[in-house]
Parts: structure tokens; sequence; C-alpha cells
């Protein structure tokens, strides 16, 4: 597994850098927050496409957070995206 570099954000208000893999962002603090630098629309660091990219990938292979019996995502109730935007990737 690859480990990425961050900056951190915790929960007292301390920055500080850290290695952090993909699965381990579910473990982080409560209040924790990863700095992810954008440009625009598009994140600017190279190593944030693949901590984003897989973290995104594992919430949307998880059928409990969007269920696999949608044939598409525009489809999907609001209720199961919007809970995933405020619980888990906010």
């Amino acid at each position: 597994m690859l480990t990425f570099f961050f900056l951190f954000i915790a929960n007292e208000g301390e920055i500080r850098e850290r290695g952090i893999m993909v699965r381990e962002i579910y473990d982080l603090p409560l209040g924790d927050k990863v700095v992810i630098p954008f440009d625009g629309n598009q994140p600017s660091a190279t190593d944030v496409d693949g901590l984003l990219g897989g973290f995104l990938g594992r919430l949307a292979a998880d059928s409990k957070i969007f269920p696999i019996y949608f044939e598409n995502w525009h489809l999907m109730f609001n209720s199961y995206k919007n809970r995933a935007w405020n619980d888990i990737i906010k």
C-alpha cells in the first residue's frame, strides 16, 4: 500500500504533516481533516490523485452507502448521496 504525505488540521487547530494510507482515512479522529489543495476544479498535487481517488473508490464500492441495485447514478435517491457527503466526505 502506498503512503501519501499531506497536511492535516487536527481537531485542536494544530497543522502538521503526516503520512497516511487510503484505508487509514476512515480511522482519523473525529474533527481531523486532510488538506487537499485545489487549482480550480482539480487537485493541484500529484499525490492527491491517489489518496482522493482511492478514498472515493472505496466509498463508491461500499454497498451500504451506495446500493448496487441502481442501474444509473442519476436514479439513486438523493438521501444516499447526501448522507455520503454530509456524514463521510465532508
